[in-house]
């Protein structure tokens, strides 16, 4: 016999973690949770490669020029990309 999270038995076709919830798991709010997380987790990915990048100001004019090469803002010949 199959259980919810506290114990009790499981109803057929309910959420073992939400057992009022008459979808099977993973239900909506397992979903919507696990989705709201992963956004999260892709916010603060990007968010770290920010704050790793170099304070422009900080480098030198050389310097300036590899990062805009490296981010596509403009091609190896100086041009605007």
């Amino acid at each position: 016999m199959a259980y919810d999270i506290y114990g009790n038995p499981l109803r057929p076709g309910y959420c073992e973690a939400h057992p009022d919830v008459q979808e099977e798991w993973p239900c909506y709010i397992d979903r919507e949770r696990d989705a709201e997380q992963d956004r999260e987790a892709e916010f603060w990915r990007t968010h770290e490669r920010e704050d790793a990048r170099p304070d422009w100001n900080d480098l030198t004019p050389e310097e300036q020029a590899e990062e805009l090469i490296k981010n596509g803002e403009v091609d190896g010949e100086g041009d605007r990309g």
